[in-house]
């Protein structure tokens, strides 16, 4: 079994797929309770200029590194992975399970700022070169409720050279802010191997 079908509630974000002749399709291991409000979410997102990212068989590059991200290979964070080209901004539309649990009932703050980290980083992967987070300020507004579904929204703000600046919030379908972050991301110079 290859890693792709060892997680088959992820949908990898490997290329964009226009929606408008199909209805958006979630994977079939979401929990069910949930995909009544994921297709009510989708459209309003769509209409915003996003497409569902999907997966292709073969990947290289950044594309192939987000697809082995920590949080997208996380068995109780389920995500459908959404990018606007315009701007090159994605979305997380997540279900937060119980597994990630901090206080009683809410999600740990650690997941929240890796879901965070993770999204930020995937529309900096694919807005240009492979970046590494050097430094990450993250803002908790409201604690994220279990058993929940989250929207998490990563851009690019700007790029200097090898340095590049980026944002990123979470918040409730309803717009309600849980936490926001800014991020600097460098790109690595080459390292040439010692011999």
């Amino acid at each position: 079994m290859s890693s792709v079908d060892a997680h088959p509630t992820i949908v990898y974000p490997h290329y964009v797929r226009a929606l408008d002749e199909e209805k958006a399709q979630l994977p079939s291991s979401f929990p069910r309770e949930y995909s009544e409000e994921f297709q009510h979410i989708l459209p309003k997102l769509l209409q915003r200029g996003f497409h569902i990212l999907t997966k292709l068989n073969n990947q290289k590059g950044n594309l192939s590194n987000i697809s082995k991200n920590f949080v997208l290979s996380h068995p109780h964070i389920h995500v459908v992975i959404l990018r606007r080209a315009l701007d090159g901004a994605v979305i997380y539309l997540a279900y937060v399970g119980s597994h990630v649990q901090g206080p009683s009932g809410f999600m740990h703050g650690g997941a929240t700022a890796a879901l965070l980290d993770d999204c930020v980083s995937s529309a900096v992967l694919l807005s240009g070169p492979f970046a590494m987070t050097v430094q990450m300020n993250v803002q908790y507004r409201k604690p994220v409720p279990l058993n929940s579904v989250v929207i998490v929204e990563g851009y690019v703000e700007q790029t200097n050279g090898r340095k590049t600046v980026a944002g990123g919030k979470m918040y409730h379908p309803d717009g309600a802010l849980y936490a926001e972050a800014t991020l600097l991301f460098v790109r690595p110079r080459l390292v040439e191997p010692k011999m």
